[in-house]
């Protein structure tokens, strides 16, 4: 697998703030009364996700732009009150988190592979 540095340093980025943002309840369940410091720092994972997560337009290999549009789908337009709707959201949803996770596998193999790539976020 030999992708340019860019997109390397992007899917490292990218899976780095991906684990930091799904283990946040875990590692700080009262989300809802949270201090200050603990608010701060959700605040700045959820920053730094979705920043990451909107980086990953940036790749440009042509083997993973579909894996990427298929990660940051646009939300389907329809009505979630009806069976049909619900369905294709659902569907949409599912391969959102199926392509993520081929992404993230995809990751993991570079930040092996590169291991002079930063290993946590600032």
């Amino acid at each position: 697998m030999k992708y340019s540095e860019k997109t390397n340093e992007i899917l490292v980025r990218w899976q780095q703030a991906k684990v930091q943002y799904d283990t946040l309840d875990l590692f700080f369940p009262d989300s809802l009364h949270p201090d200050e410091e603990t608010a701060a720092m959700r605040k700045a994972v959820t920053i730094e996700y979705f920043a990451a997560k909107q980086a990953l337009k940036g790749i440009e290999e042509s083997e993973l732009v579909p894996l990427v549009k298929q990660a940051l789908p646009e939300p389907p337009d329809v009505n979630l009150k009806t069976r049909d709707g619900y369905a294709l959201w659902c569907k949409v949803e599912r391969d959102m988190i199926a392509a993520e996770q081929k992404l993230f596998d995809i990751s993991l193999e570079v930040a092996d592979l590169f291991p002079h790539l930063p290993k946590q976020i600032q």
